[in-house]
Parts: C-alpha cells; sequence; structure tokens
C-alpha cells in the first residue's frame, strides 16, 4: 500500500498542470459550500428562534392541514377554520406530556379597523388568552403606551405600524383609551361590528413585515366576529351596549346584520371585498337604540379556538415529545394535525424552506457541472498515461493495482483541495460573522431573522462538504479509470 501511495503522489507531482485545474474546481465547490451551507443554517437557526420563542411555539395543533398563525395558506378571515373539538382535554392531555413547557391556545382573523369616521384600515387578529401567552412568550413585545390585556377583559392592543394608520377623518392618529370599530363578516352570522377599547400600543420586539400587522384582541370578541357562538342570535338585528368581562363600560359593542332582509347594510359597508378601504360612519346613538337594557346575545364559545400552540424543553428531545403528542391526537376524537413552527410561520415559513430548497438545487447544479469538468480532465490524464498503464500490466500488474493507484490519486487530489477549500470557506464566514451582513430590505430581515445576519461556521456543512468532495472525485475517476482497464497491454504500450 506504501509502494502504491508513494506511486500516486509522484503521478500527482508529474501531472501538476492538471491536479491543479482538477483540485482548483473542487477547492472551490468545498469553499461555496461551507459558506452557503453556513449562512443557511445561521438564517434558519436565526429565524427559528426568532419564531418559536415568540410567535409559534415547536409546534402548533389545529384541525386542518396547511394551517399557520395567520391562517389557511397565509392570511385568512377565520371564518373558513375550524375549531379544535375538545379543546380542554387537549390541552389537558399535551401538558401532561413529558418534555412540553408551556401551552397557549391562539383564534385568528381578519378585520377593518376605522376610528371616528376615518378610513377603514385592514388588520389582522390574534384571539389570545393574556395570561398563557405571556407565559409562552416572556418579553416578546414592548408596550409603547397604555398596557397589556388582563385576564378576562375585552378589549384590543394595535401593532405600533396599524395604530399609525388607523387615523380619524381629519387626520387624528388612534392612541391607547381611544374607541374603534371592528368590521367583519362571517357566513354564520353575518355582518359583526364591534366597537373596542384600545388598553395599548405595542409592538414586536423581533418583527417582521407580517406580523407588523398583527394585533392582540381577546378571544370573546373575535369569537363573536367569527360567528364561533355557544347559541343562536336572539333576534335579527341585535344592537347594544356590551359591558366588559370585567365590568369595563363600552369595551365593546356589537352590530349584526345576520338575517336582514335584503342585505343592504353588508353591501354598503363591505362592497367589492371584506376589508375595503372607505370611511364607516355609525352614529353613536346606534349603540342604543333598543335602549339601556342589556343586549341579547349569544354567548362566544369559551372552547372555540383555532389552534394549540406547543413549546418544547429545551433539555427534552424535540422529536420524542411531538412523536408523543401524536400518539395522543387519535384517542381525543375528532381529526387533529401537527405542523412544526416553519408551517406555523405562515409565508415567512415557506419562504425560508423555499430558498433552502433553491440553495440546495444550485449545490447539486454546481455539483453536476463539477462532475463532468473533473471527469473530462481526468479522461484526458488518463489517455496521456495509457502507455504507462500498459507497461505496468505487461510487466505483471493486476487491474486492482491499477484501480488502487488511480483511486488513492484522486481521493489524495480531493482532499488537499478539498481541506484547501473548507479552510478558506471557514476564514470567510469567521470574517463575515465578525462583521455581519446588514439586512438591505425588510425581507432580508425576515430571512437573517433579524436586521443582520452573523453566520455561524457549522461542523455539519465543514463534514458534508468534504463528503460531498470525495464523492463527486470518486464517480468522476470511475469511467476514466474503467477506460485505463480495458486497454490490452500491447496497444497501451504501443501507445495507441
Amino acid at each position: 500500500m506504501l509502494v502504491i501511495l508513494n506511486m500516486a503522489l509522484r503521478n500527482l507531482r508529474e501531472h501538476k498542470t492538471k491536479s491543479l485545474i482538477i483540485g482548483s474546481i473542487l477547492g472551490l465547490g468545498a469553499a461555496v459550500m461551507v459558506i452557503g451551507s453556513s449562512m443557511i443554517d445561521t438564517a434558519t437557526a436565526g429565524m427559528r428562534e426568532s419564531f418559536v420563542e415568540n410567535y409559534t411555539g415547536d409546534l402548533m395543533i389545529s384541525a386542518k392541514k396547511n394551517m399557520s398563525i395567520f391562517g389557511t395558506l397565509g392570511f385568512d378571515t377565520g371564518d373558513s377554520l375550524p375549531q379544535i373539538s375538545g379543546y380542554q382535554k387537549l390541552e389537558t392531555s399535551v401538558k401532561a406530556i413529558p418534555g412540553v413547557r408551556s401551552v397557549t391556545p391562539l383564534l385568528t382573523g381578519r378585520a377593518g379597523a376605522t376610528f371616528l369616521e376615518g378610513k377603514n384600515v385592514p388588520v389582522q387578529l390574534f384571539g389570545v388568552d393574556p395570561e398563557s401567552y405571556a407565559a409562552m412568550f416572556p418579553g416578546n413585545i414592548e408596550m409603547l403606551s397604555g398596557r397589556m390585556l388582563q385576564p378576562g377583559e375585552e378589549g384590543i392592543v394595535l401593532s405600533e405600524s396599524v395604530a399609525k394608520g388607523i387615523k380619524s377623518a381629519d387626520g387624528t392618529p388612534v392612541q391607547a383609551g381611544d374607541s374603534i370599530l371592528l368590521s367583519s363578516s362571517n357566513s354564520a352570522t353575518g355582518v359583526k361590528v364591534r366597537k373596542m377599547t384600545v388598553r395599548g400600543i405595542f409592538h414586536f420586539i423581533r418583527s417582521n413585515q407580517y406580523l407588523d400587522t398583527a394585533n392582540l384582541i381577546d378571544a370573546d370578541d373575535l369569537r363573536i366576529m367569527l360567528g364561533m357562538t355557544a347559541a343562536e342570535e336572539s333576534g335579527a338585528n341585535n344592537m347594544g351596549n356590551t359591558d366588559g368581562a370585567n365590568g369595563t363600560e363600552g369595551a365593546a359593542s356589537t352590530i349584526s346584520a345576520a338575517g336582514t332582509e335584503n342585505g343592504d347594510f353588508e353591501q354598503d359597508l363591505f362592497s367589492g371585498g371584506l376589508v375595503q378601504t372607505g370611511t364607516l360612519a355609525v352614529s353613536p346613538d346606534i349603540y342604543n337604540i333598543l335602549g339601556s337594557g342589556p343586549r341579547e346575545e349569544s354567548k362566544p364559545d369559551p372552547d372555540g379556538w383555532h389552534m394549540l400552540l406547543v413549546r418544547i424543553d429545551d433539555t427534552a428531545d424535540s422529536g420524542n415529545v411531538e412523536q408523543a403528542i401524536r400518539s395522543t391526537l387519535p384517542d381525543l376524537g375528532d381529526k387533529l394535525y401537527i405542523d412544526d413552527w416553519m408551517m406555523a410561520a405562515g409565508p415567512v415559513g415557506r419562504m425560508a424552506e423555499a430558498i433552502h430548497i433553491v440553495f440546495m438545487i444550485i449545490l447539486i447544479v454546481v455539483a453536476v457541472v463539477a462532475l463532468v469538468v473533473i471527469m473530462n480532465t481526468f479522461v484526458l490524464s488518463i489517455i496521456e498515461r495509457i502507455p504507462e498503464f500498459g507497461t505496468m500490466r505487461a510487466i505483471g500488474a493486476q487491474k486492482s493495482l491499477i484501480f488502487r493507484m488511480i483511486f488513492i490519486e484522486s481521493t489524495t487530489n480531493c482532499l488537499l483541495f478539498g481541506l484547501i477549500g473548507i479552510i478558506v470557506g471557514s476564514l470567510v464566514i469567521l470574517v463575515l460573522g465578525a462583521f455581519g451582513i446588514q439586512a438591505p430590505n425588510e425581507y432580508f430581515q425576515i430571512l437573517f431573522g433579524g436586521p443582520s445576519l452573523h453566520p455561524a461556521l457549522s461542523v455539519a456543512s465543514v463534514g458534508e462538504s468534504l463528503a460531498a468532495i470525495l464523492i463527486v472525485g470518486f464517480i468522476a475517476s470511475i469511467y476514466p479509470t474503467s477506460i485505463a482497464l480495458k486497454v490490452r497491454p500491447a496497444v497501451a504500450m504501443g501507445g495507441k
């Protein structure tokens, strides 16, 4: 073996030009793989941390496939989303599984918001349980004014970007303590208009263009807007004042257009779509049209939730915990589905997955091109050395000896230049990690998981790059070697 190794190294020295051509391609490929894979891994880890710890948790359980915290396939009105059947049993079962740190339920929907007869602004609504939401995602929001929702309290907290867009007819922006109208439509109870008190204005610590539109609302009000009630409406056009669950006056009011004979109210309010930009003028007196008595309205379903978000302990095996949850679901009745954070993140998660797939396709294309170039170079090298192989065969060398010699040459070349490429790629990653890559726009902020990306060298990417280079080198040497072994010694010695 030592003799074969010496012969292989001698041949590499004697064919410096071709060795450098092949080695340069291999080294460049290794460097690209290390840099690209490390950047993708770092960006994915940053995005995962951003969403898992602040918005989605590790897992999402829902009653429909392809759901996200924004709805189905991105955004959804929430009307078509099925609620989890037997929510209390599900929550109790999941919380009892070892490795589950915390859970919180979530509702999602869309509505139009108006302030003092101003323009109708589309908003994304997250119906939450304030207590479990704050426990699962501590520190994910910063209150800029007012305060966060309290347990059992009706109201809404607006994101900073949405609050800036909600203005009165004279251009005055909404403030904490003001009341706004939320308008929505559903197939069960028709048009709903809720008068909501703005409890506070906030912004997500780590946000993006999708989350900037999200606002937190008490679950009961969103259930009423989505038609998730425990009983049918008691009247056709119920209108009146609603006191908050904690006794706060004027926290929310509802106008129901379900049951109107000709649907004119719905057509006027939502002509052309659910959230059409326009002016919604509702007289304050309309809420007292039925007198000062309490409104008779169906109660919202207290167990009506679209999804359950699950956070797994950092010390637990996430795969085992997920499997334990999956094994529990069939015993809970109706069909339930589990999705990871990437699906729960909606368009952002799908974008990250798509970019990862595109990067892998690019690497495959580069590998195929490199394979063809290396193979052609090997073929030329082998053809030039056919007399050498013929002489070796004539003096008794077996085919296996020649095969091992060529294989060692190829492996040595791949290892040498592959390691050089890995070292160069690692140095580039270290430099980029020290200085960081600033996100040029909001789309890159989503991909980077923040305003800048500081790539970290991935041990897995180093191993994968080296393995890929060795595989490419081995495959590229198979065909040229087969050519050399098929030539008869007499023909080979004649140089033909």
